[in-house]
């Protein structure tokens, strides 16, 4: 087990995408965000999953909550988050930070 210094950050965001948008579409969409928010300060991580419910969950680790927060308002007028957007059901969004207070690696 590994002690933390709570950092760096987790950020959890789900989302519904619309009926009729199919998975290559949202990976598109999600790729094309990522290029935008990797250049923000603190971006370390993102990776995307898709549950069996059709819900939509993009991890990202940043570098203090802050930035994390602040990545929100950076994106918001660029094209490839309105893009992402126009994809999904703006209701079903939630976002969520955790700090880690342990970590367990292979091995140790």
């Amino acid at each position: 087990m590994i002690k933390t210094e709570n950092k760096p950050v987790y950020e959890r965001v789900t989302w519904l995408a619309n009926e009729e948008v199919e998975t290559s579409q949202m990976i598109q969409a999600m790729t094309d965000l990522s290029q935008d928010v990797q250049e923000l300060p603190g971006f370390l991580e993102e990776t995307l999953y898709q549950r069996t419910n059709k819900e939509w969950v993009a991890i990202y680790y940043w570098e203090t909550e802050q930035q994390a927060h602040d990545s929100n308002d950076a994106v918001a007028d660029k094209r490839s988050f309105q893009h992402l957007m126009s994809l999904i059901q703006p209701t079903s969004v939630h976002i969520e930070i955790l700090h880690p207070l342990q970590k367990t690696k292979q091995g140790q």
